[in-house]
């Protein structure tokens, strides 16, 4: 019978020796998925920031919202029916910008109304209410920029964009 020595002597060890940069390659994997979940995530979420096209800048003195390029304030706007839950969440991004104190960056303007009607002519009036209804959007005069961002993201678009010219 063998002894414990000559039986540890000449068996090779069973644990097979992993490469030293194994444990690298694992760690840089992890980093890049957590970077690319971390890029969709700001990709899907994020604002979007659209130029307003110079043709329809152009015709803001004959469109219905020309009173959003009047003065040079960021507007808040979005639409709804003229009901008491469009009042109700009036009130509260009114409460919102008061208590962040952003309303010293922001005009909130929402269009409450049950109807709504865009003249064919007026082509600013149509590119808002194609980008804007059913979002909320911030409308930035002095860069001709519309924002557009979810109701539930609005808070952290507000913070972002208060001194975007």
């Amino acid at each position: 019978m063998p002894s414990l020595q000559q039986i540890n002597t000449t068996q090779p060890s069973e644990m097979p020796k992993q490469p030293k940069n194994a444990a690298l390659k694992k760690y840089l994997k992890i980093i890049a998925g957590v970077a690319a979940i971390w890029l969709g995530y700001t990709y899907f979420t994020g604002a979007k920031v659209m130029t307003i096209p110079d043709d329809a800048y152009a015709m803001r003195d004959k469109s219905m919202f020309k009173e959003l390029f009047e003065s040079p304030y960021k507007k808040i706007i979005w639409f709804g029916a003229d009901c008491p839950i469009s009042r109700q969440k009036s009130s509260i991004i009114n409460t919102v910008l008061q208590v962040t104190q952003l309303n010293k960056f922001y005009v909130h303007r929402p269009f409450l109304q049950n109807s709504l009607f865009v003249q064919p002519t007026d082509l600013l009036g149509a590119y808002i209410m194609k980008n804007c209804s059913g979002h909320i959007c911030i409308i930035v005069p002095a860069s001709h920029k519309v924002i557009q961002t979810k109701e539930k993201y609005l808070g952290r678009d507000l913070s972002k964009y208060k001194n975007y010219q």
